[in-house]
C-alpha cells in the first residue's frame, strides 16, 4: 500500500491559497490579538503516519485535504500551542 507524499509542491500551493483567503491566525484572534497566519493546520491530526491497512490511509487522506479541517496559524501557535 503506497502513503504518498502529501506534503509537497501541491500542498504548498494549497496552502498559499488558503492563507491568502484566511491570512489571520486562529489562536491569536482568541486572545485579541492580530497576527498573520503563516501555517495551515489540520484541526483533527490526520494520523497518515500510523495507517497500517488501505481504509485507513484513505480515512487519513480524506482527512488531510478537507479544508474544514485547517486552520490559519502563526508559526509560533503551530509550533508550540498545538
Amino acid at each position: 500500500m503506497k502513503k504518498t507524499q502529501l506534503y509537497n509542491a501541491h500542498w504548498d500551493k494549497v496552502c498559499k491559497a488558503f492563507i491568502a483567503r484566511n491570512h489571520l491566525c486562529v489562536m491569536c484572534q482568541e486572545s485579541d490579538l492580530i497576527n498573520l497566519a503563516t501555517v495551515v493546520d489540520h484541526i483533527v491530526p490526520h494520523h497518515l503516519h500510523f495507517a497500517q491497512t488501505a481504509e485507513e490511509v484513505k480515512i487519513a487522506q480524506k482527512c488531510f485535504w478537507d479544508e474544514k479541517n485547517w486552520q490559519p496559524l502563526c508559526a509560533q501557535h503551530h509550533n508550540t500551542t498545538k
